[in-house]
């Protein structure tokens, strides 16, 4: 069940949003001071990540290429893409004079490295079976071959229209690494990447340092998203880990730091009209989702599933989570996505009649349902509250289970729940979407739907290069 609830908040001061567009606003150090609620998990593009780690690592590391506003790819290190006609041949031609953070000039022997690392074993980057035919629809490189000191060409075992957008892709990040980021023995030391910064100093659990890289080589395209000309205007960015909200509003206030990045939306009432502090409304691509776990034996019943969707006035939910903001999104396809319609929109109607006459007729017996939940992600804790009050309205049984993120996040790959308050990090392809939730739970429990149907849409969507079939593709299985 998806209740995408497409909002993201950050507070700052204004003079630290006019610092953001025009040097000379930070601190005499020229540092922006930016306050995030969890330290990076490493420094290791796509091997140990979470948001917070994939929003830092963006500023030092680039791919072959990135993201428009449109959420259409464009080349960032890349100069040129060239697609042969039967969509298996992708081609490469590198910018000239893009130099890595040690002095060395990019060459297509680079790319080459970081994708025969990315795609070892031993290296657990986290997106491999995007890539290598094990995963469920996944992609076959066949080969990766230098061309020329500035070529590369990637050779794909069928053809893939979301080849570009899973290298475009903001979590596993695609990097171009140079070879001095690991050791002599493949250990990771750190990111010698081409971005605009550098990691400077990481002391884990206070703050992670990132320092101006003076020879940064930007593209010459005008900024558009995540790609084209890109420049740092600041010499230092420090991300200061602090994970209470009102201690964060309270260095806010003090002056100790310029932005506060992912504020709970109960600050929010409080911030937006306060003198001196500028408010970010964001839509995003993330998604928020209640997984139903259907190899429960209560929940493999499809009429109390159909119950639970009755019983959530999904539009209800989203106001009071995020104090009026946001509203509901009935699919997989973000409402930002150029493929999401108005057949999207469609979903169970919320109808307490209707869920407590499913109830009668699946004859349910007062069966305890749980949903997980935890109190890191505070939009996700009050969501599962106020789905709790939605569910025991019609009669559900329920209660919370509220554990620390780690666990949820392991139930989730485990298949450990009944309900379960979730999210999921943004992803810009449709395709993209519906393949981390599709799939047969015997090959992998973290998937939420098996119809064989389903997987061979899916299937199908990823060879078809004509957006309007690929739309009707995603229609059909919305």
């Amino acid at each position: 069940m998806v209740f995408n609830m497409l909002v993201r908040i950050a507070i700052l001061l204004q003079l630290a949003f006019a610092a953001i567009s025009l040097p000379g606003f930070a601190d005499s150090s020229g540092t922006l001071n930016i306050a995030v609620e969890t330290d990076i998990r490493s420094t290791n593009p796509g091997v140990k990540r979470d948001r917070t780690t994939d929003v830092i690592l963006h500023h030092v590391v680039e791919s072959l290429v990135a993201y428009r506003k449109d959420l259409s790819v464009a080349p960032m290190l890349a100069e040129t893409i060239t697609q042969s006609e039967d969509g298996r041949r992708y081609s490469f031609s590198l910018r000239q004079g893009v130099r890595f953070h040690n002095g060395e000039l990019l060459t297509a022997d680079h790319v080459k490295w970081s994708w025969d690392r990315m795609l070892n074993p031993e290296t657990g980057w986290r997106c491999r079976r995007w890539y290598d035919g094990t995963g469920t629809n996944s992609v076959k490189i066949v080969s990766i071959k230098v061309l020329a000191s500035h070529e590369i060409e990637f050779l794909l075992e069928k053809p893939s229209a979301s080849f570009l957008h899973r290298m475009a892709n903001l979590q596993c990040i695609t990097a171009v690494l140079h070879p001095s980021s690991v050791g002599e023995h493949g250990e990771w030391l750190k990111p010698v990447g081409t971005g605009p910064y550098m990691v400077k100093d990481w002391r884990r659990g206070e703050y992670i340092l990132l320092q101006k890289f003076g020879s940064y080589t930007p593209a010459q395209q005008p900024p558009d998203g995540l790609s084209g000309f890109k420049k740092a205007h600041l010499n230092f960015i420090k991300f200061t880990i602090i994970p209470d909200a009102s201690v964060a509003k309270a260095a806010l206030a003090a002056g100790d730091v310029d932005i506060v990045m992912q504020i709970p939306m109960t600050v929010y009432p409080e911030m937006k009209d306060k003198e001196g502090v500028k408010v970010w409304v964001q839509p995003v691509l993330d998604w928020n989702t209640l997984l139903l776990q259907t190899e429960d034996p209560l929940l493999a019943d499809v009429r109390i599933r159909k119950a639970i969707a009755h019983s959530i006035d999904r539009e209800a939910l989203a106001k009071y989570a995020t104090y009026g903001i946001s509203g509901a999104n009935s699919s997989v396809v973000p409402t930002l996505s150029p493929f999401y319609s108005k057949q999207h929109a469609a979903w169970y109607s919320y109808d307490l009649k209707k869920a407590k006459a499913l109830l009668r007729e699946a004859g349910y017996k007062n069966e305890l349902l749980t949903i997980q939940t935890n109190k890191k992600a505070v939009h996700l804790y009050d969501s599962a509250i106020i789905m709790h009050a939605m569910l025991r309205r019609v009669g559900f049984n329920v209660e919370l289970e509220v554990i620390d993120w780690a666990t949820q996040l392991q139930n989730y790959l485990t298949g450990n729940f009944q309900l379960s308050a979730f999210d999921y990090s943004a992803r810009t392809e449709p395709f993209m979407n519906y393949q981390v939730i599709t799939g047969t739970k015997v090959q992998n429990p973290a998937m939420q739907w098996g119809s064989v149907e389903a997987i061979t849409l899916l299937d199908t969507s990823e060879h078809l290069f004509d957006a309007e079939k690929r739309q009707g593709h995603f229609e059909r299985m919305h």
